[in-house]
């Protein structure tokens, strides 16, 4: 019988101590995850959508380089053409293009929001220039993703489901 209480107690002891580490790695895989959680949710975009000033969209287009060698090849030269002919026709651009000249006259860059009103997001990333900018992995990838998508804090356009490029972020 003593031998029985003497391995029960054992028993009971492995167990408690086996409990104790369950109680301390508990909150340490919580903050861990957690860390992982918020570090991914912030490696994306300039800052969120709705707060990207033109001083802020101007400094990140500056720092995005574009120079590749797949940026001279024929076919990304012409869609390249193609896009900044279309920026210039599409209806969706001019309401925006009208806004930039008024914050050019205000000379309010630190301020004024890129896209205000959403302006910029439905010219740079209405569905032809979308359409236009996914015929060509290097014009995605190198030029137009990095450039507008992400710098314009309208990163969702810079990922699947709106692309099957990967921005290699």
């Amino acid at each position: 019988m003593f031998i029985e209480q003497q391995l029960i107690k054992i028993e009971i002891s492995v167990k408690t101590k086996e409990m104790k580490k369950l109680l301390f790695l508990a909150p340490l895989l919580f903050l861990l995850g957690t860390g992982i959680f918020l570090i991914q949710g912030n490696k994306t975009s300039l800052l969120d959508d709705d707060s990207v000033t033109f001083t802020q969209f101007g400094d990140c287009k500056s720092k995005s380089v574009i120079a590749a060698p797949c940026m001279d090849e024929n076919e990304t030269q012409i869609v390249t053409s193609s896009f900044l002919m279309y920026l210039g026709q599409l209806e969706e651009c001019q309401e925006f293009y009208e806004y930039v000249n008024s914050v050019q006259e205000s000379k309010d860059y630190d301020h004024a929001l890129i896209n205000k009103d959403q302006l910029f997001e439905k010219c740079y990333a209405s569905e032809k220039i979308r359409n236009l900018a996914n015929t060509n992995e290097c014009f995605f990838t190198k030029y137009y993703a990095p450039r507008f998508l992400l710098c314009g804090g309208i990163e969702k356009y810079a990922y699947p489901p709106y692309t099957t490029f990967d921005i290699k972020q």
